[in-house]
């Protein structure tokens, strides 16, 4: 016959068996969590990680005082001598025109890699991609605009030029220079709050970037507004 104690432990192992599987339960749904992306957030573990997320935020290269430094990356031919001044402009000296782009590419991605990115999928009419059906309207019509088309058309002319080729490709190089540079710890802040990825750099893109700025520049009228 079972004693009143015993009952009593037996209810005791019960409510435990029943509270860790509960704790287990929700520790469980908590990874899930953690590992699940909701719209345009990328999964939390990913953002709050103490290794990789945003609390780390990568520094500039220089920082802004008179002194001279040597940019020492892959892919220069000479020597590279950087300079931020008190008012944050970045003095590029190079001893040739392919360092010069280079080192100019390079160091814009440093400084702007998103925004670039940003701009060339507005253009081109690559927003969903990272930002899903809510931009399908503004991708559609930029992609009706041509604007991809006529750039990688604008790129081949270019790059069979003798003038614009070399440092349109040594600019390439550079960007993709930095890129290379990147790990899921020094990604800038935009990438990691979308959950995406930088892609590899493109000749093309340049010219896409021209053409964008120009129709941003001119492509609207405000005539009547500006003349009342």
């Amino acid at each position: 016959m079972t004693s009143a104690r015993d009952f009593l432990h037996d209810r005791q192992r019960v409510r435990r068996l029943v509270l860790s599987t509960i704790c287990l339960a929700i520790l469980a749904a908590f990874v899930v969590l953690l590992d699940t992306r909701f719209g345009l957030v990328p999964p939390l573990g990913e953002v709050l990680s103490p290794y990789r997320g945003l609390w780390w935020r990568p520094t500039p290269l220089f920082e802004t005082h008179t002194k001279k430094h040597d940019l020492k990356i892959d892919g220069l031919k000479a020597k590279v001598v950087i300079k931020v001044d008190h008012d944050q402009i970045t003095h590029i000296f190079a001893e040739n025109d392919h360092d010069l782009y280079f080192a100019q590419g390079y160091l814009l991605a440093s400084q702007r890699l998103w925004q670039m990115e940003f701009l060339l999928r507005t253009g081109s009419g690559r927003l969903s991609e990272v930002f899903g059906e809510k931009t399908l309207e503004f991708d559609r019509f930029f992609r009706k605009m041509g604007i991809a088309q006529a750039a990688n058309q604008s790129a081949a002319l270019m790059m069979e030029d003798a003038v614009t080729g070399p440092p349109l490709t040594a600019y390439t190089n550079g960007v993709n220079a930095y890129i290379a540079t990147l790990t899921e710890k020094t990604l800038p802040f935009e990438y990691k709050l979308l959950g995406h990825k930088p892609e590899q750099w493109k000749v093309e893109n340049a010219a896409a970037l021209l053409k964008f700025m120009a129709w941003n520049l001119s492509g609207f009228s405000r005539d009547i507004a500006l003349t009342r």
